[in-house]
């Protein structure tokens, strides 16, 4: 089943999601569109992260947002969490096949960003 948070509750995608639902970008969205999510899944572009990599890396997330938001990205099967193998007790983060999956999608609409971006601006 997969989830989303917004407005700090857990909302079910049951119908949202399904393989029928013609329109699946919204399911997509509903996992990357919030804020700090698709920057939580690139920054495990390289490997595992832990908590404290992911606040010095988003500026402005606070511990609640960032919990909720790996929270929900480890609920909809995009990211998992293992105890650090140096360090007991504490947690890292790193991408599942799904994840590695999303993180291509990211890159190219990064790609598409430095492309396009300069375009959409001059016309803005």
């Amino acid at each position: 089943m997969l989830y989303f948070v917004k407005y700090d509750m857990i909302f079910a995608m049951t119908d949202l999601c399904k393989n029928d639902n013609p329109d699946q970008i919204k399911c997509a969205l509903a996992i990357i569109g919030d804020r700090y999510s698709a920057l939580l899944i690139r920054l495990m572009h390289d490997g595992p992260a832990r908590f404290k990599d992911f606040e010095e890396g988003i500026e402005g997330i606070s511990p609640r947002t960032l919990s909720q938001r790996l929270s929900m990205l480890e609920e909809n099967g995009i990211i998992e969490k293992n105890t650090c193998p140096d360090s007991p007790g504490r947690n890292q983060y790193e991408l599942t096949e799904a994840g590695n999956d999303l993180d291509k999608v990211l890159h190219s609409m990064a790609e598409w960003s430095k492309k396009h971006a300069q375009t959409a601006e001059a016309t803005a």
